[in-house]
């Protein structure tokens, strides 16, 4: 609009100058001869020609429809307004009569009173006006409302931005629309709408400090592509981005801010019409996109709390299942009483225990702990549980049951992953504990003279190394079962067990608990144990899976 706004604005100087000049010096003019005054006065006549050659020359405005519609508006309204008036003060008027009541007073309330009646009857008809003369203003109105019902009631972006598409397009009569929508922790606009646009162009953008995104982040507002190289904004995108808005034939983009941050962007071709888009228009497009933003955010907050619903319902299930892998009840082995239990830190956890009964007299039972904790070291768990009933039922020796595991395992868990068992085969027919350990925490044992001793034969984590070191690496270490004695399995969860104040529950507490207090079962002992350990943490958070196997030997 650069060319008609420029004659306007010269010609409005030069005819306004005379105008200042005889403001500023009259008593000179005054003394020339009068042909020269009535020039300088008849300059002014400049400005409203400059501006209707504008309009003539270049359609600055299509002035005939806009005075036509303007005067008609105005003689429909005041022809309303007037029969309006004249309805009502009749009517009350009338009513005051009728009831005899001359008080001015009550005649005012009476019109005040029909006037109210008679408010909706205006107020409707005033709307078909609007709508008939001024259409553009009712349907941005219509827009937003309906959009303002339709999006909060949206869960899905797909069809929050197909709905904000089709209102646009309709209201509008744009050619092209593509809406754009910011990937949630990513760096790429992506498209979810496409309107008008050939499958060729390609409408997504990256984030980029010097591209389209970064400008649109920077200066907070519309850009126009109308005249790219007159626009100071358009110099500032790469010309990467710049070449693909041209292919596309956008002509307006409108960022979508959420919290001052860049979510998405509307990016409209030319109208039907070939009309520019109006400031009015632009207000509009800014008000959907921040309506469109928090729409898209709604919709991304909804979908991330069924996600957690979904991950929360799998992992209830994962833990039901981890859960029932474990012994529900203790074996029954003449001579010994076995209780053990296991809490995991989440709702699944990588520690283990298992027993295996081996006829009526031997008892094989294990406590493991796997590095980490959450579904990963869960599924290890499993599976080296699944490897060690299969081998503790068809080896004797306990050494090699953890070598067996070891060989099939090395290799098939991640390189920064291990497993540590503690296996202990109780052999109640010759009186003995054969105790091997897989750099797992040491064996304890409350002796009946109320004597710790601790057996930490050496070994090392299954997964570490291969079969012929690792057998090397690890032993087995005989003790005579004494009736009266307890053997305590435990993971490391429960020394490491920490309070508010980062205090860990250590081995001097876990000894003192042994030492300084009566239980006349393995059952007591477990249980005092967990609530020593739960007392202990209070309301802090369970940092590692807690696992613990007593048996007493009777």
């Amino acid at each position: 609009m650069r060319k008609p706004l420029n004659i306007i604005f010269y010609g409005g100087i030069i005819g306004l100058l005379p105008l200042l000049t005889i403001i500023l010096a009259g008593q000179i003019l005054n003394d020339w001869n009068a042909v020269l005054f009535s020039v300088f006065i008849s300059m002014i006549a400049l400005l409203p020609l400059s501006f209707g050659y504008a309009v003539m020359k270049y359609g600055l405005m299509d002035i005939i429809i806009a005075l036509k519609k303007g005067m008609v508006y105005s003689m429909t309204t005041g022809t309303f307004i007037l029969l309006y008036m004249l309805l009502v003060v009749g009517v009350g008027d009338s009513l005051a009569r009728k009831m005899g009541i001359e008080s001015k007073i009550i005649n005012a309330f009476f019109v005040a009173v029909v006037a109210v009646v008679f408010n909706p009857v205006k107020v409707r008809f005033q709307a078909i006006v609007d709508r008939k003369f001024y259409p553009d203003k009712y349907n941005y109105r219509k827009a937003l409302l309906d959009l303002s019902k339709e999006l909060p009631t949206s869960i899905k972006i797909d069809v929050i931005i197909s709905k904000v598409s089709t209102r646009l397009k309709e209201t509008l009569q744009v050619q092209k629309i593509v809406i754009s929508v910011k990937e949630k922790d990513g760096k790429l606009f992506r498209m979810y709408n496409r309107t008008g646009i050939p499958e060729t162009c390609d409408c997504d953008f990256i984030e980029d400090s010097k591209g389209l995104t970064g400008v649109l982040a920077e200066t907070r507002n519309c850009i126009t592509f109308f005249r790219g190289d007159e626009n100071s904004a358009n110099k500032k995108i790469s010309l990467t981005d710049m070449e693909r808005i041209k292919h596309a034939g956008f002509v307006l983009v409108v960022p979508m801010f959420f919290r001052d941050c860049l979510t998405g962007m509307l990016m409209l071709g030319p109208k039907f019409s070939g009309e520019l888009y109006s400031q009015e228009d632009m207000e509009l497009l800014e008000i959907v996109a921040g309506q469109t933003a928090i729409a898209v955010e709604n919709a991304n907050r909804h979908k991330d709390e069924l996600e957690h619903q979904r991950i929360a319902q799998e992992l209830k299930i994962a833990h039901d299942i981890q859960q029932n892998l474990l012994p529900k009840d203790s074996p029954h082995v003449p001579g010994l009483e076995v209780a053990g239990c296991s809490i995991p830190a989440t709702e699944v956890g990588g520690d283990y225990f298992d027993y295996i009964q081996r006829g009526k007299r031997q008892l094989l039972v294990f406590v493991g702990d796997v590095s980490g904790k959450g579904i990963p070291a869960a599924l290890y768990m499993s599976k080296v549980q699944g490897m060690l009933q299969i081998s503790g039922t068809l080896i004797d020796s306990p050494k090699q049951i953890l070598s067996d595991v070891n060989r099939k395992i090395t290799g098939e868990i991640d390189k920064n992953s291990f497993i540590t068992i503690l296996s202990v085969l109780f052999d109640v027919e010759w009186c003995r504990a054969i105790v091997c350990r897989a750099g797992h925490t040491p064996l304890y044992i409350k002796t009946k003279e109320n004597r710790i001793e601790s057996v930490l034969p050496p070994g090392v984590g299954l997964g570490l190394m291969k079969e012929a070191n690792f057998d090397d690496r690890i032993h087995e270490v005989e003790i005579p079962l004494e009736s009266g004695d307890y053997y305590i399995l435990y993971s490391d969860g429960l020394v490491e067990a920490m309070n508010s104040n980062l205090e860990m529950f250590g081995s001097k507490r876990f000894e003192d608990v042994l030492l300084g207090n009566n239980y006349s079962s393995a059952f007591e002992l477990r249980d005092l144990l967990m609530k020593q350990v739960a007392e202990f943490r209070g309301e802090a958070s369970q940092f590692d899976d807690i696992t613990i196997v007593i048996v007493k030997v009777e």
